[in-house]
């Protein structure tokens, strides 16, 4: 028989990235740093000016995805021991997700200023700055912003941050003494880094991931399946351009096939019926195909060189 319960609480205990921000009207946007556009609101006759709110964020964001966490529960046995009876969860933290610098000037208007960003609201002078989540979105109302940072980053939530690869807009907003308010809008780039974790089965086509210490953008329409990837040896043969440990990409897109990536990360081409497809357009039979005929070329094979190219280089902060 259990006697008296309580339950103790194991955090997920994960390094990560940032973003995400709660909003309200308008000012000056940024892309990168870059002014989009949007000027500020006319005050109303025999008002002061109101504030206007510029805000700068780097052009990356680069963190892992969230993932669940579970914690145990204990009670205590008719012996007086202590004793897990059963866990609970899953639970996710916003410690999981990486953070970005989010800066702000503010010009015009009473101080002192109020800074909304992300669900926390701020009292600033004319300049200031905060670390904000790369996130789409945060679940605000399983959050207490009147604790520590640390303890509500530590929070165990029953709803997930969306953390999806990407374009991302961050939003803040500025109230000054008199009441009056403006906002600001800046963009930055999500690039997911699936060595640490990621979310997905087949990443989403159109965006920039970290695999293999590397960065590379998939291109859209072209499926690749990273549930299960591992370091696969392959048998020297004579003729072959390269013999060497490699990882390999499932492709679900058109007939399926791999792609073949160095340890280092380095493109090194793809299978397709058996057959290896080399990045400056030569081929090569797998080694129970030595002797047979090569056949024709990936259906896709003009995203598989894309890809390729791809690889170590920066995402377009446009989209793919």
């Amino acid at each position: 028989m259990i006697g008296r319960a309580r339950v103790t609480r194991r955090g997920a205990g994960r390094a990560v990235l940032a973003v995400a921000i709660a909003a309200v009207v308008a000012s000056l946007v940024y892309f990168g740093g870059r002014a989009l556009g949007l000027g500020g609101s006319s005050p109303a006759a025999g008002q002061s000016d109101s504030p206007l709110l510029t805000i700068r964020v780097p052009d990356i964001c680069e963190t892992r995805d969230v993932s669940p966490g579970y914690g145990s529960v204990w009670g205590e046995d008719d012996e007086g021991n202590w004793v897990r009876t059963g866990t609970y969860g899953p639970f996710y933290q916003l410690a999981d997700i990486d953070t970005v610098e989010l800066a702000w000037n503010i010009t015009g208007g009473t101080e002192p200023y109020e800074v909304s960003v992300q669900g926390q609201t701020l009292l600033s002078g004319p300049t200031g700055s905060t670390l904000v989540y790369c996130a789409e979105s945060l679940p605000y109302g399983e959050l207490d912003f009147s604790l520590d940072r640390d303890d509500y980053d530590r929070t165990e939530l029953d709803d997930p941050p969306e953390v999806n690869p990407g374009p991302i807009t961050f939003e803040a907003t500025v109230k000054d003494a008199g009441g009056q308010s403006n906002k600001a809008k800046a963009q930055s780039y999500i690039i997911l880094d699936c060595d640490r974790y990621c979310d997905f089965e087949v990443l989403p086509s159109g965006y920039t991931y970290r695999l293999f210490g590397e960065l590379m953008t998939i291109p859209r329409g072209l499926d690749i399946y990273i549930a299960e990837y591992g370091e696969n040896t392959v048998e020297c043969l004579p003729g072959a351009k390269w013999c060497a440990s490699h990882y390999e990409l499932q492709l679900l897109s058109d007939g399926g096939g791999a792609v073949r990536l160095s340890t280092h990360g380095t493109y090194l081409g793809y299978v397709w019926n058996n057959t290896i497809y080399y990045p400056d357009g030569t081929t090569w039979p797998e080694a129970a195909q030595v002797g047979g005929q090569v056949s024709a070329e990936h259906p896709r094979a003009d995203e598989l060189e894309k890809f390729g190219r791809s690889i170590g280089r920066r995402p377009s902060l446009s989209g793919n």
